[in-house]
């Protein structure tokens, strides 16, 4: 559920995002609505919601979605009409509630503050955008906007426990000591400021929004941080993230990777955590590529990525639990993108074993395994023997196949791989070869060039997966790469794609503008933490 929350939120976050209730004015770009924010953002809405309305009537939501249901079977229905079933079965005003959420885009970030003074903790919500949007809409002094909030808080003290639900509906508001059950009327000491004191927002990671903590209710935080359920360790830490792009003067990269380097050296494994935090990581990876400190990164991710591979074993263990051998598929698949020399030479044998002595391996990291036949070049014949595997009727190793031989570091293979594409692989798979021709540094000039040269034959192959092409070009992020997308967006592509366009582009601005922002705060952090 966390990763579906924050598909959502990496495209809300963008200045050229939509409602999910979004009015369209033909057929064609009704085509763009269907995306992470109709599906993703939809389902994580429904889930605050449930959450909320579970509160007051704990069965409500699901009587509610029931007699929907049921009345509207084999019929059309409108937002409202949920909405209204929803409100007869809990006695809340559910439209007034969710409007604010669906009809616009967006959602909110609570900054979270302790005021020593008068003992209470202040909240402040305003919208979430990424650095680069938010300053462009301050520009524009666009209006503020403020949401309903479901907010679910789960605080400690002296031992004791307590969840609570608030609803925040203002732009400011305050909490004592004694709204959360924890006055001491003996003590005159704030109990804010106790050492044993912690209060985390959006508990279970139940609301659709992100949450800054100034810096001593963080620390608080972090004091008990093991103790937390997976799931609100994971949202802390993806929060962290998402204020750095929100402002790095808030939460310094620098801060983030020290908390992300102790967690790793602890003798916990939280899977969920990795699984999360990791693509972020590598998000800064691919972002850094071409700056001068882009080797110190690599080494500093992989040492990571090795620590917790390490942990994790390179092999399934007997009755072990799914999250650990799906976090293992992760780390190899990771350590294969990053040219690990041993994980690459582990797989490439086990390649071998496998297609050369018949050998049956493990399933689990089978594309990794390709992907390091192909970088290793387990066989002179590699990339034929991945073309004519990829033909046979077996999905998810033809797949496999496609990916793996499109990475390859043999310019000459460029030719037969892209023909062999254009000819013979489905159309869904198709852009997965054009986004690993042009990420793969040996290729991606080349196949520029033929995206150019040949841009109607790749619209006749895709056909209505056309968008999937120009959404390829959001992994960029460099001034010299924007300048070719944006040229190449002024003379191709269906004004139907225009929020297509527009968001990648911004896409690629904002990683331009991260690295800017972040730049020498991550520079000195590597130079510190080179060993």
């Amino acid at each position: 559920r966390i990763s579906t929350i924050e598909v959502a939120k990496s495209v809300d976050s963008l200045q050229n995002s939509n409602a999910i209730e979004d009015a369209t004015s033909s057929g064609q770009a009704s085509e763009e609505m269907f995306d992470s924010i109709s599906y993703e953002k939809g389902a994580s809405l429904l889930f605050m919601l449930r959450t909320y309305l579970s509160v007051h009537h704990k069965d409500s939501f699901e009587t509610g979605v029931k007699s929907y249901i049921k009345s509207f079977q084999y019929k059309n229905t409108v937002s409202k009409d949920l909405w209204d079933h929803l409100s007869h079965a809990s006695g809340i005003d559910v439209e007034n509630l969710m409007n604010k959420w669906t009809k616009e885009p967006g959602y909110p970030i609570i900054m979270v503050s302790l005021n020593k003074e008068k003992c209470e903790i202040s909240l402040t919500q305003e919208k979430y955008q990424f650095s680069l949007a938010k300053k462009s809409n301050q520009e524009k002094n666009t209006k503020k906007k403020i949401w309903d909030i479901p907010l679910l808080l789960h605080s400690h003290f002296t031992g004791k426990d307590l969840t609570q639900l608030l609803m925040f509906k203002t732009e400011k508001d305050t909490i004592s000591c004694s709204e959360i059950g924890f006055h001491n009327k003996e003590s005159t000491k704030c109990c804010f400021e106790n050492e044993d004191f912690w209060i985390k927002f959006n508990w279970r990671q139940s609301g659709y929004v992100r949450v800054h903590y100034d810096n001593h209710l963080l620390n608080q935080i972090l004091k008990s941080f093991n103790s937390f359920p997976e799931n609100d360790k994971t949202g802390l830490l993806l929060d962290l993230f998402a204020t750095n792009h929100f402002s790095a003067e808030l939460t310094p990269i620098s801060h983030i990777l020290r908390l992300v380097k102790k967690t790793s050296e602890e003798s916990e494994l939280n899977c969920l955590v990795w699984s999360s935090i990791i693509p972020r990581m590598m998000w800064i990876h691919d972002v850094v590529r071409k700056e001068s400190f882009h080797s110190q990164y690599k080494a500093f991710i992989q040492k990571i990525i090795t620590n917790l591979l390490n942990k994790v074993g390179f092999s399934p263990q007997l009755n072990e639990k799914v999250q650990i051998n799906i976090l293992r598929e992760e780390l190899i698949a990771w350590a294969v993108h990053l040219n690990d020399d041993h994980v690459i030479k582990t797989l490439s044998t086990q390649f071998i074993n496998e297609e050369k002595k018949k050998e049956k391996s493990q399933p689990y990291c089978r594309t990794s395994m390709y992907v390091a036949a192909v970088l290793s070049k387990a066989s002179e014949d590699i990339i034929d023997w991945m073309l004519s595997e990829s033909e046979k009727d077996e999905p998810f190793r033809s797949v496999a196949c496609l990916h793996a031989a499109s990475q390859t570091k043999n310019v000459d293979d460029f030719d037969r791989i892209l023909n062999f594409a254009l000819q013979k692989v489905r159309t869904a798979d198709f852009f997965i070869v054009i986004r690993n021709l042009l990420k793969n540094k040996v290729t991606s000039s080349l196949m520029w060039s033929f995206i150019n040269d040949h841009y109607d034959k790749i619209v006749e192959k895709m056909g209505d997966n056309v968008r999937e092409l120009f959404q390829v070009f959001e992994q960029f992020s460099t001034e010299d790469e924007l300048e070719t997308v944006k040229n190449f967006f002024t003379t191709r592509a269906s004004s139907s794609l225009d929020k297509t366009k527009k968001q990648t582009i911004e896409k690629i601005s904002l990683k331009i503008d991260w690295v800017r922002e972040n730049k020498e705060d991550l520079q000195n952090f590597l130079e510190n933490h080179s060993n």
